[in-house]
């Protein structure tokens, strides 16, 4: 028989098997690993190994719940971390060498405990940098998420935070998220507070939010969403804040089914040139509605509604200005809102022409006022306003048809520190005297008011508060400078150009040293020395600042017989004129054929290049002067033939000196060669009521800069880069003290820099590159503290 078998070999003995993973850090390992990633900021010192994170006090930043519910101690979970209140957080470095931004810490997904997590930024950029992380999904308990102004934070929204639950606040905001909103958000059920606004977030609304029944706090404002405003979004029926301001992209109406949404305390919807349709009249019904913000939605048409009378209840800031597709009249039934502290309905230009109703005297809690800018209103600037005490703004100018004079009765304001009624060019009189009791005053403008008569008043000089006064363009607002203005001391601005103003400037106000600018441009019978403190803010382009004040003529010698007079030579062409003398000088190419004889320069189209100015200081029309002259664009210019012939270059055109109203003159080329040769003309010393001068990239120009170009003292921009000039920086040139830009950069020139710049205190930009200067670079500039 056959012998058993063996007996099977002993096992041999398995492979060890590998090591399981680390289990991820939680509690207190997840905040030391967080504080790790962190780069151990200085500000999460007390974070330290063996301690207790919620300890008396606890750890920084975080916030601990006791299993008892209420202390601290054994036993306490750590449910609240925030990390925005601490410096250096989000970059490490920052003192001796850059700070450079860190990624969101990957561990806070592990402190899964938490309800509470803030992570929000200054919206410095000094801050966390990457993406949103999707992982805090597993954060399941979390009941308010910040990770708001940290705007290194790019990437879309994670889908994945559906998840969250029990999310009842979530702060986005002004990061540079990009994408769309999440489908899957619509499971946030909970939320009561979303804010995503500043981010590029684009796409459509709807149906993601449509279903947040229970929110409270909306903001989708400043984004790239292009779907419109959701009737849908009538179903949060506990929505008391929304704000949708600043989407560019966003078509649509104002939907009137937000009416619904009576809990509504705040709505703010303005910058949205995409919206068209009307306001609706049915939010009438939103009475709880306290602010209401629509303002610069161009493409909103319709009436003002007067139904909103109906928010007297509740209404205390309504803003609806910039609207300039409104129509109508400003509501006279809005007199009913009793609680309105702010109302702002000014620049609306489509509003007809109508008063500033005077019914709106009645509403005594105004603060804010703003009525000014609508181009066609008529009437009177409403004395009954005397009654609007607690006002501390109050703007109502810019109509054409306001007549009348300013009311002296406003002189009751005593809280008043803003008051406009600058652009009311049929308001007569003069500037009341009885506005000097208006302490509190900042700002005062009457600039435009072109029919204003009299002087400016030296009782003014009791407005110390003053930072803001315009008084030009008044043509007809004679006499002095008011020596007693020197008590202005707070006065950064005074703009009195374009009025009838005569004798010297006071030397008294060497003593506004607050002044930045100060503008009596255009008052030719101002003469006399200007005082070195005021050098460098003044602007006196049109006067006789600087020069001796003249003498008074000596009476006539008694007649005696002479011999008549030869015949005077032809007056230089000027105005019309003179601009079809430049074209025929420019051999008339057709980018001309808009200057036609016995047509006006200044109609609707002006003609090509030409700007003017009219007698009322807007619009055009009759009694404009053509101010400003712009050739750079217009092909062809500078040079003849050049389609079957070679372009032949041209001269300057000669007439452009007899143009002695322009300020601004353009004849700047493209750099070709195809424009003008020859030499720069120094009879433009005659248009000296010229700021800018761009004679650039005209290769064919050459010869010296004209010495004679020093008289046009009011010159702020000039431009001869580019061409061929060759000789010195004209010593006269030290005189042109308003220049704010030079630029004789890639010519010729040489010679020394001082003394010629040193005195161009209020320059800001000087180009001087290129050329064959042979003097040092003047430590003098220092003194261009501009």
């Amino acid at each position: 028989c056959p012998s058993p078998p063996p007996p099977p070999p002993p096992p041999s003995p398995s492979p060890p098997l590998p090591p399981s993973p680390p289990s991820p850090p939680t509690g207190d390992n997840a905040l030391l690993a967080i504080k790790k990633e962190l780069t151990n900021p200085p500000a999460l010192d007390s974070w330290v190994p063996g301690t207790d994170p919620c300890g008396v006090p606890a750890w920084a930043g975080v916030t601990c719940t006791p299993a008892g519910g209420s202390g601290s101690g054994d036993g306490s979970t750590v449910t609240g971390l925030d990390l925005s209140d601490l410096p250096g957080i989000g970059c490490t470095g920052g003192v001796t060498s850059p700070c450079v931004p860190l990624l969101l810490p990957p561990s806070l997904s592990h402190l899964t405990a938490l309800t509470r997590l803030d992570v929000g930024g200054t919206g410095s950029g000094d801050g966390f940098v990457g993406m949103l992380d999707p992982s805090w999904s597993a954060l399941t308990g979390l009941s308010s998420l910040d990770v708001g102004s940290q705007p290194g934070l790019s990437g879309s929204l994670p889908s994945a935070w559906s998840a969250l639950s029990g999310l009842t606040y979530l702060n986005v905001s002004g990061n540079g998220l990009t994408g769309e909103l999440p489908s899957s958000y619509s499971l946030l059920v909970s939320l009561r507070v979303l804010d995503v606004s500043v981010n590029v977030l684009v796409g459509a609304f709807s149906p993601t939010l449509d279903t947040l029944f229970n929110m409270r706090n909306l903001n989708v404002s400043s984004n790239g969403f292009t779907g419109s405003l959701p009737a849908a979004w009538s179903s949060m029926t506990g929505l008391t804040a929304l704000s949708a301001d600043r989407l560019p992209s966003v078509p649509g109406v104002l939907p009137a089914a937000w009416s619904l949404l009576t809990s509504l305390a705040y709505v703010s919807v303005s910058h949205n040139p995409g919206l068209t349709g009307t306001l609706p009249s049915q939010w009438s019904a939103l009475g709880s509605l306290s602010h209401l913000s629509l303002l610069a939605n161009v493409g909103v048409g319709g009436p003002l509604p007067a139904e909103w009378s109906g928010l007297a209840g509740s209404l205390v800031h309504l803003s609806v200005g910039l609207n300039v597709g409104l129509t109508g009249v400003l509501p006279q039934a809005w007199s009913a809102l009793a609680r309105l502290t702010h109302l702002d309905a000014g620049r609306c230009t489509g509003l007809d022409t109508d008063g500033i109703p005077d019914a709106y005297s009645v509403l005594t809690a105004l603060q804010h006022l703003d009525v000014g800018g609508q181009a066609g209103l008529v009437g009177t600037l409403p004395e009954g306003y005397s009654a609007l005490l607690e006002l501390r703004h109050l703007s109502a100018g810019g109509g054409a048809g306001i007549a009348g004079p300013l009311p002296s009765a406003w002189s009751s304001l005593g809280k008043l520190t803003h008051l406009d009624v600058a652009g009311s060019g049929s308001v007569s009189g003069s500037m009341p005297r009885a506005w000097s009791v208006l302490t509190e005053l900042r700002s005062l403008s009457v600039e435009g008011c072109a029919e204003l008569e009299d002087g400016l008043p030296a009782e003014y000089a009791a407005l110390t508060q003053l930072v803001t006064l315009r008084a030009g363009g008044c043509p007809r607002l004679s006499g002095t400078l008011p020596a007693s203005w020197s008590s202005l001391v707070r006065a950064s601005t005074l703009s009195l150009a374009g009025s009838g103003l005569h004798s010297i400037l006071p030397s008294a106000w060497s003593s506004l040293t607050s002044l930045t600018s100060l503008n009596v441009s255009s008052n030719p019978l101002l003469c006399g020395p200007i005082h070195y403190a005021l050098i460098q803010e003044i602007s006196y382009a049109g006067t006789a600042l600087g020069l001796s004040c003249p003498s008074p003529p000596p009476p006539p010698p008694p007649p005696s017989p002479s011999p008549p007079l030869p015949p005077s030579p032809p007056s230089p062409p000027t105005g019309d004129n003179a601009l079809l003398a430049i074209k025929k000088e420019l051999t008339n190419p057709p980018a001309l054929d808009s200057w036609v004889p016995g047509t006006d320069p200044c109609g609707v189209p002006a003609w090509a290049g030409v700007t003017c100015t009219p007698a009322g200081g807007s619009g055009s029309g009759d009694g404009s002067t053509v101010t400003g002259l712009d050739l750079s664009d217009l092909p062809g210019i500078g040079c003849t033939g050049g389609v079957t012939s070679p372009c032949v270059p041209l001269l300057l055109p000669p007439s452009l000196s007899h143009l002695t109203a322009l300020t601004r003159l353009d004849v700047g080329g493209t750099g070709s060669g195809d424009g003008f040769v020859g030499m720069l003309d120094p009879s433009w010393s005659a248009l000296t009521g010229l700021s800018s001068l761009d004679v650039g990239s005209q290769p064919g120009l050459s010869g010296s800069l004209p010495s004679a170009w020093s008289a046009l003292s009011g010159l702020t921009y000039l431009n001869v880069s580019g061409n061929g000039l060759t000789g010195e920086l004209p010593s006269s040139y030290s005189l042109l003290v308003s220049l704010r830009v030079l630029d004789v950069s890639v010519n010729v020139l040489v010679g020394a820099f001082s003394p010629t710049l040193d005195t161009l205190f209020n320059m800001r930009n000087l180009n001087v590159s290129s050329n064959g200067f042979t003097g040092s670079l003047p430590a003098a500039w220092a003194s261009m503290t501009g």
